[in-house]
């Protein structure tokens, strides 16, 4: 199967059209009873889980750097998760399962690469593929640290990455927002001076150069 492709095997075959144990055997097939033996995600690449089933053994890799709050789409152990008010809750005890989809949080390191541990896991129906803008964890946030928990305003975020659509009230958003639209729209010269009105010429305006006629 194609990477994050699932194969959802028919419940109520007649006895000829069951599926063999081979088949069931092979990665992201899930059988009759709802159940897979082993599913394996790529968090850098889109999902669709169209609907709830349960893993013996799953895995789930995604790149990237520093602390990342992602919305998992099984339930799982991780430093910890954040709260709807955002603060940061202990998630280190082994016998506590984070549920699915909450923001649990992970240092990457340049990748993750998490393996559910063998006794099985439900995964949940969902859509997860990028989005185009939303509040993620501050780069530069440390969330065993910070309280409560800074997000920043971003855009064309990758699968898997969870997304806040309302960031009030959680840290410093309204700053960092202000912030980031204030960069998209402050003109500067090719010295990089900021230009309050700027004449004829090129200029930087959002990261790119722009022709002021």
């Amino acid at each position: 199967l194609p990477a994050n492709s699932i194969a959802y095997v028919k419940p109520g075959q007649s006895a000829k059209k069951q599926p063999t144990e081979e088949l069931l055997a092979n990665v992201n097939v899930v059988g009759p009873d709802s159940t897979a033996q082993s599913i394996v995600i790529d968090g850098d690449k889109p999902f669709y889980i169209p609907g709830d089933f349960t893993a013996e053994v799953l895995s789930f890799t995604k790149s990237g750097e520093g602390y990342q709050a992602l919305r998992l789409p099984f339930e799982s152990y991780a430093m910890g998760y954040i709260s709807e008010e955002g603060t940061m809750v202990d998630g280190t005890d082994s016998k506590a399962a984070i549920a699915a989809g909450l923001p649990v949080v992970f240092n990457l390191n340049g990748k993750l690469d998490y393996t559910l541990p063998a006794y099985g896991g439900t995964v949940h129906a969902g859509t997860y593929t990028t989005t185009e803008s939303g509040y993620i964890l501050s780069p530069d946030c440390n969330p065993a640290e910070a309280t409560p928990i800074q997000l920043t305003y971003a855009e064309n975020i990758s699968p898997f990455t969870y997304v806040w659509e309302d960031g009030s009230g959680i840290g410093e958003v309204e700053a960092t927002k202000a912030k980031a639209e204030s960069a998209t729209t402050a003109i500067y010269n090719l010295a990089g001076q900021r230009v309050g009105k700027p004449s004829k010429g090129l200029y930087i305006m959002g990261g790119r150069k722009v022709m002021i006629k």
